[in-house]
């Protein structure tokens, strides 16, 4: 009895130790989970950049990634998974899913899942209402890899659009989808996105160049109401990461890694009311700089960084 005592008190003061850490860590941490969970912080001021990552331990679904000293993890455009970032080895159809060859697909049925295909120089034509695709690969030439228009509610997850020729316009197009752990390559355009657009944990690399060709990671031709959260957009000296058009309000532009030339994010006066926060910039040779706002309106930009430095990104 006088030993179980003794070892009581030994693990009271362990613990003890242990909440005094979590409480120093508070300062810089905003997210602790599956420690102690009456002292989980719910907010608070990160003292240098970091990644915020998927976690769905976390109450609010996302966590802070630190490197393995816990300070600035500096390059991440070399390998953006080893910042918790979207690459090839967290996007597209997952490794070891088993598909199945197929040719055209035309969806004519509201709630209608396409999944586990692989199509080669043919597309998936949607002609219906809240209609998910997953574990698709989608390669070769064709215009509209996923030709939808005039419907709503469209997912398309764990999805590669591998095209091979100048004809593919973009990865996905124009309004009412949401793209999940998407790999696009190799088309004119990551994706194009005008209005009631989501666009999270998504890679767009290595885009089709040509001679006249005005290349974008995401393109909008005017529209509202577009989420890009948590995506990985390099197109190198290719082409600027997010092309807006004449008239853009209520984009939400938070937690990507941009590696882009031109201007990172180029838009001008007509994108307003907007937010852009914690993007990381990569710099590329040549290039106008991070951003290429100018006086838009009513924009929120906080939290951008440098990802070689760490240091403040203006607009």
């Amino acid at each position: 009895m006088k030993f179980f005592t003794k070892q009581k008190q030994k693990i009271v003061a362990v613990v003890a130790v242990a909440v005094c850490c979590v409480s120093v860590l508070s300062a810089s941490v905003y997210a602790v989970t599956n420690m102690f969970v009456s002292r989980e912080i719910e907010s608070a001021t990160i003292a240098s950049p970091a990644t915020t990552v998927a976690d769905t331990s976390a109450s609010g679904g996302s966590a802070v990634k630190f490197s393995a000293s816990g300070g600035f993890q500096a390059n991440c455009i070399n390998l953006p998974s080893a910042c918790g970032y979207p690459d090839a080895t967290n996007t597209g159809v997952p490794a070891g899913t088993t598909l199945t060859n197929s040719g055209c697909v035309t969806v004519n049925t509201n709630g209608a899942t396409v999944q586990n295909l692989n199509i080669t120089d043919c597309n998936i034509t949607v002609n219906a209402n809240n209609v998910t695709i997953k574990n698709v690969k989608i390669s070769g030439c064709m215009y509209y890899p996923i030709d939808y228009s005039g419907h709503t509610g469209l997912t398309i997850q764990d999805t590669e659009i591998a095209s091979d020729c100048e004809l593919t316009t973009a990865g996905m197009s124009f309004d009412n989808y949401t793209a999940i752990r998407m790999h696009v390559h190799g088309s004119a355009d990551g994706f194009k996105a005008n209005s009631n657009v989501v666009i999270r944990d998504s890679y767009i690399h290595d885009l089709w160049v040509t001679a006249d060709s005005h290349n974008d990671g995401i393109q909008t031709t005017g529209g509202s109401n577009v989420t890009l959260t948590h995506n990985t957009v390099d197109t190198k000296s290719q082409g600027v990461c997010v092309q807006f058009g004449s008239t853009d309000t209520g984009w939400n532009v938070s937690n990507n890694l941009f590696h882009c030339s031109g201007w990172s994010l180029n838009g001008n006066p007509g994108t307003s009311d907007s937010s852009f926060t914690n993007n990381r910039f990569a710099r590329v040779a040549g290039w106008y700089g991070p951003s290429g706002l100018g006086s838009s309106p009513r924009i929120t930009w906080s939290g951008n960084y440098y990802d070689d430095t760490g240091a403040v990104v203006n607009q």
